[in-house]
């Protein structure tokens, strides 16, 4: 007697695909759940990188690196000057206002003394800006895995330097929109431990910068719609007087005048059509949005896009002797 065998009817096999979908649809949200939860990881990693690397510069110059630095000789005086202080100083020195960002500065602290050595064959920041080639390769402590926008940018800056923060009242002047030099960086300004007397715990350094806020710094007829990356190897910003070189503060560090992940529009939109470019804020792509943190002691925090302005004000200030509550991130 032959057996009968007995298929999957299609009804129940409908029914299995249907099952397997659901497990599926609830599984995926847990599986991106936990990449996104490891590359928040992996960007605290890197400002922890970054803290270590300000605290060794700190104990081997006795100061903190500037937000960008430069030293030419002043055209016609033969005696080395800090460089471009105002416009006219760049006119006569035949330059465009830049320096080294804080993110060179820094690349003999991150194990990166290579690429440094590079840098300075070529004049360094001893040069008005020195044309110099970085190997294309990109640097890990600079990029935010979160951030894909840019993705094949090697040398897109994820990170930059807080030069402090406040309302209007408090600002170091106006062009492009309110700039501040309250707080650990500025150009050309190196800062001392001791000038930090609210405390190095309760000091911002560096913080996560969203990508959306890029803006547009190249020139040409059809800027991109959503702008070009500040990229870590181009000179940066270097005016006492950053109305002497407007637009280019945020190329390697930002304030705290703006909220995190700001979603003012004015700021939503290329460089060369925007009239706050020197405001973006700081921010990142993470799920729930805030951005990560190191401050000037070396620790790391998290701060959400919900943070009272006040406190997030007061922590971007080196000596605004605020008195944040101990509760305070």
């Amino acid at each position: 007697m032959t057996a009968i065998r007995r298929g999957f009817t299609l009804v129940e096999l409908l029914v299995v695909i249907a099952i397997i979908g659901v497990l599926v649809g609830l599984l995926l949200p847990a599986v991106q759940s936990a990449r996104e939860s490891s590359r928040r990881s992996a960007c605290q990693n890197n400002l922890k990188q970054w803290g270590l690397a300000l605290l060794t510069y700190e104990s081997a110059r006795k100061t903190y690196p500037p937000a960008s630095d430069v030293r030419v000789p002043l055209a016609g005086s033969g005696t080395a000057t800090l460089h471009c202080t105002t416009a006219a100083t760049a006119t006569a020195n035949g330059s465009s206002c830049r320096g080294a960002g804080l993110a060179i500065l820094i690349l003999p602290f991150i194990e990166q003394q290579a690429i440094y050595s590079r840098f300075e064959s070529t004049g360094g920041f001893r040069n008005a800006w020195a044309s110099w080639s970085a190997p294309s390769v990109p640097i890990p402590p600079y990029r935010c895995p979160s951030e894909i926008r840019f993705a094949t940018q090697w040398n897109k800056l994820d990170y930059y330097g807080v030069s402090g923060g406040g309302d209007t009242s408090q600002r170091a002047g106006y062009a492009y929109g309110d700039f501040f030099d309250n707080g650990l960086f500025m150009e050309i300004r190196p800062r001392k431990v001791s000038h930090v007397t609210d405390g190095t715990s309760k000091t911002l350094a560096v913080g996560e910068g969203n990508p959306a806020h890029t803006g547009y710094w190249a020139s040409g007829a059809s800027p991109p719609a959503d702008g070009t990356a500040s990229g870590w190897t181009t000179g940066h910003s270097e005016c006492s007087d950053p109305k002497g070189c407007p637009a280019k503060m945020t190329r390697g560090f930002r304030h705290t005048k703006q909220p995190i992940n700001s979603s003012d529009p004015r700021l939503n939109v290329p460089f060369s059509t925007s009239t706050l470019p020197n405001e973006f804020p700081f921010g990142s792509t993470h799920a729930g949005g805030g951005a990560g943190f190191v401050f000037a002691d070396g620790h790391t925090g998290f701060l959400s896009d919900s943070i009272d302005m006040t406190t997030y004000r007061a922590l971007s200030t080196r000596a605004g002797g605020e008195g944040i509550s101990a509760n305070a991130p």
